[in-house]
């Protein structure tokens, strides 16, 4: 039978967001995503959803070409990890139930200004991309300490027995012009005001 493998993919984002978030936690990687595939051709994680729209994300499909912006590209490293055939249904599963509902689910911006402080916020739905990753995890058995905070830092030290890969993301086969269409004024000022009214509603739950 073929082995089946877990990619968990952490990225130094090539945007002004990534390098903020870098210099304040002090670690080489800013974002981490899950693949099913070497080829990172499928990614999961908690993002903005377009590039235009920094304030407003949630649970995305994300493409390797949000990892070449400006001519810039981001730097990676792939840790992967065995997973039974059993694992692999349970996250197939997973994913599939959260794909039918991801417009329900927030970018956590409450939960990632705490991240200096290592306090975390938990509002319902609503993640910031290392949560998730942890959550992916534990979801399919992987031992890992519940309740724990972690940083993406420190899942970075704790997957490094499992690196497959550290240098510069690959090239992307297909373009995400979704991602990177252009969007009207209004639209990343409405929508962040919407996430995070949602985000406090949730919140006061």
């Amino acid at each position: 039978m073929e082995q089946t493998y877990l990619y968990v993919v952490f990225s130094s984002t090539p945007n002004k967001m990534g390098a903020m978030i870098r210099r304040i936690t002090g670690t080489p990687y800013n974002h981490v995503s899950i693949a099913l595939d070497e080829n990172l051709s499928q990614m999961y994680s908690f993002a903005r959803r377009f590039y235009h729209t920094p304030f407003y994300g949630g649970f995305v499909k994300e493409s390797v070409s949000r990892y070449h912006i400006n001519g810039k590209t981001a730097d990676i490293r792939v840790c992967r990890i065995s997973i039974t055939s059993d694992q692999s249904s349970t996250l197939d599963a997973l994913l599939k139930e959260m794909l039918s509902r991801q417009d329900t689910y927030l970018y956590n911006h409450l939960s990632a200004l705490t991240v200096p402080f290592r306090r975390r916020i938990n509002i319902r739905d609503a993640y910031i991309c290392v949560d998730f990753v942890v959550q992916i995890l534990q979801s399919i058995g992987i031992e890992l300490s519940t309740g724990r905070y972690y940083s993406v830092g420190e899942l970075e030290q704790l997957l490094r027995p499992y690196i497959v890969y550290t240098g510069p993301a690959p090239e992307a086969l297909i373009f995400d012009t979704t991602y990177f269409a252009p969007k009207p004024i209004p639209h990343p000022v409405l929508t962040s005001l919407l996430a995070f009214l949602e985000l406090f509603e949730r919140l006061a739950e």
